[in-house]
C-alpha cells in the first residue's frame, strides 16, 4: 500500500448519491493528501462547489433529481466555476453515445464502476499533472498485479494437491459461538473465524442464504476502516455486517445489500462480522461482545 505524499494536495467534490461511495473515495483520497467533501445530489453538489471552489470534481452522471450532465453544464455556463478540472464517473454500462458525449462535451477525463484506488489516484494525476499521483498509483498497480499472481500460483499448487490437503487448507480453522459480553446471552452459534488468506477470499460466496445463527469473523491485521471495508459484488442475499474494535466492542453496524460496491465503517475496525440480517436486531453500537471458539 503507498504512503500518502504527506503534504496536502488541495480539494476535491464528489458528487454521487451513493453515500458508501463517498466514504470510499475519501479514505483513498485522503491516503494521497486530498481533502474530499461530498454531496449527495446536483443541486447539493453545486452549491457545494461555488462555496469551496474545488481543485477537482469527481461527478457521477446517475442521479435521480439533477443528472450529472445538468450539474457540469451549470459549471461550464459560470466563469468561476468553468476552469474547475472535471472527472465524469460512469457505469461500466455506459453507452457509446455516452463515450462519445463525453469527448464531445470536453470533459477532462472519465472513469467507469467499478474502478481500482490506483487507477483513480492516476487518472488525477495526469488531470492535474502531478507526477507524484500518476507514480504512486503505478506503484499500487503494480503491488496489486504482484499480489494477485501470488494467488493465482497459490491455487495453481492448491489444484495438484491431494483433495484432503486441499481441504485442510482451504479450511476455516476454527469455530464457535458468539455471546453479548453484557447478558451473557448467545447471539450466533455456528460462528467460523477468519483469519488465512484462503478464507478470506473465498468469504461468503457460492452462498445461496445465512441460517439465523451463522456467522463468519473476519480478522484484520490492525485496526483499519479501509482494511475492513467490505464490497457485495457477487452476493445473491442481503447481510449484516457488524463490525467491532481491537476489545470486541461495536463500533458500527449495517444492513449490507447485494451487488452494492462498497460498505465502509465510520469508525477503525479489528474484526467484521457478516451473519444474517435478523442478528441487526440483537446488537447496537458499542455492545461488548465474545467469541468462544469450539475447536482449535
Amino acid at each position: 500500500m503507498t504512503a500518502p505524499i504527506g503534504e496536502s494536495l488541495g480539494t476535491v467534490v464528489y458528487v454521487e448519491d451513493e453515500p458508501a461511495m463517498i466514504d470510499l473515495i475519501t479514505l483513498i483520497l485522503s491516503r494521497h493528501g486530498f481533502e474530499v467533501a461530498g454531496a449527495l445530489s446536483g443541486a447539493e453538489g453545486l452549491q457545494l462547489i461555488r462555496e469551496t471552489k474545488p481543485d477537482l470534481i469527481l461527478l457521477d452522471l446517475m442521479m435521480p433529481d439533477m443528472s450529472g450532465w445538468d450539474v457540469y453544464h451549470a459549471l461550464r455556463a459560470d466563469d468561476e466555476l468553468s476552469r474547475i478540472p472535471v472527472i465524469v464517473v460512469t457505469a461500466r454500462a455506459a453507452t457509446i453515445d455516452q463515450t462519445l458525449g463525453l469527448r464531445i462535451a470536453k470533459v477532462q477525463d472519465y472513469i467507469t464502476k467499478p474502478f481500482s484506488p490506483a487507477e483513480l489516484v492516476r487518472r488525477i494525476g495526469v488531470v492535474l499533472g502531478d507526477s507524484r499521483l500518476v507514480t504512486a498509483a503505478d506503484d499500487e498497480a503494480e503491488a496489486g498485479r504482484v499480489k494477485r499472481r501470488i494467488a493465482e500460483l497459490a491455487v495453481d499448487e492448491g489444484a495438484t494437491r491431494p483433495r484432503s490437503m486441499l481441504r485442510r487448507v482451504c479450511a476455516m480453522p476454527t469455530t464457535g459461538r458468539l455471546t453479548h459480553r453484557g447478558t451473557g446471552t448467545t447471539l450466533l452459534d455456528n460462528v467460523r473465524w477468519c483469519a488465512s488468506f484462503w478464507c478470506k477470499l473465498r468469504g461468503l460466496m457460492f452462498r445461496r442464504e445465512l441460517s439465523p445463527g451463522e456467522g463468519l469473523l473476519f480478522v484484520g491485521d490492525r485496526s483499519s476502516r479501509v482494511d475492513s471495508s467490505i464490497h457485495m459484488l457477487f452476493m445473491a442475499f442481503p447481510i449484516a455486517v457488524v463490525w467491532l474494535d481491537d476489545d470486541f466492542r461495536v463500533v458500527d453496524t449495517r444492513l449490507a445489500k447485494p451487488w452494492r460496491l462498497a460498505y465502509v465503517p465510520s469508525r477503525p475496525a479489528r474484526y467484521t462480522l457478516e451473519a444474517n440480517p435478523e442478528l441487526l436486531t440483537r446488537v447496537e453500537i458499542g455492545d461488548e461482545l465474545h467469541f468462544e471458539a469450539s475447536n482449535h
